[in-house]
């Protein structure tokens, strides 16, 4: 008797396993588990009959099992993903960010980050009620995630109207350029603004920031980046921003 189950990659074996083109939720292998059966007469009769009770009691599991893996996948998904609008939660994204962050420091390859927010979300709210707010974080995601050309680059929902976009091998000046064709993107989205806005159409505020030698964790790269998103803000909103490394 044969039994395989799939093996699939998960954020801790990016950090050694990425340059090797692996990406989360791939299938990379299987574990097995083989149980001999020797061919003798008198062990014929248990053997029928134990396969007999095995088939008939495998449909009546297979339908729980079935409905049980359907329960377990949701369960796989609503964990990994924001259920509003699809993309990586906070959690899966975080998780992402710091295997990229050890892979980076490990083997001196650049890693940038971008984290985004929407300009004036809280009156587009107030004004057009919750369900259109829930609506313009669906198409501003939307406009996010069909924009990034690589797929080693990822976007998830940070809370909020807030997003962050991991950007591994990528050095700061190609960050930026990243960074601005997302903005223009979600401008030329035209994602309408309630009336008497500033502006007729949703924009995005970005900050940027690269990891350097100085960043000893995470955090100080996101904080930085952080810093240039409210930059960004302060300066007018609608556009790109960084604060030199500290």
């Amino acid at each position: 008797m044969f039994f395989m189950d799939k093996f699939k990659v998960e954020p801790a074996c990016l950090s050694c396993h990425e340059d090797q083109g692996y990406a989360l939720g791939d299938v990379r292998g299987g574990i097995s588990v083989e149980v001999p059966l020797k061919d003798r007469p008198a062990l014929l009769k248990p053997i029928l009959t134990h396969a007999i009770l095995f088939l008939g009691g495998g449909m009546v599991l297979g339908l729980g099992a079935g409905r049980a893996r359907t329960a377990i996948d949701m369960l796989s998904t609503n964990a990994t993903f924001d259920e509003l609008t699809g993309l990586q939660n906070r959690r899966t994204l975080m998780n992402r960010l710091d295997a990229e962050f050890r892979a980076a420091r490990r083997y001196a390859f650049p890693l940038s980050l971008l984290v985004i927010d929407i300009d004036k979300f809280k009156n587009y709210n107030d004004e057009l009620g919750h369900q259109q707010g829930d609506a313009c974080l669906r198409q501003v995601a939307r406009v996010l995630a069909e924009n990034l050309r690589r797929p080693a680059d990822h976007v998830g929902r940070y809370g909020g109207e807030e997003f962050v976009v991991v950007l591994p091998h990528t050095e700061f000046s190609d960050a930026l350029r990243v960074a601005e064709n997302l903005r223009t993107a979600v401008e030329s989205a035209q994602i309408k603004t309630p009336p008497d806005s500033e502006t007729p159409f949703v924009t995005i505020s970005v900050g940027a920031a690269a990891q350097t030698e100085d960043d000893k964790n995470l955090q100080a790269l996101f904080e930085r980046a952080d810093k240039g998103m409210y930059l960004a803000k302060r300066s007018g909103r609608n556009q790109v921003a960084f604060v030199d490394s500290m």
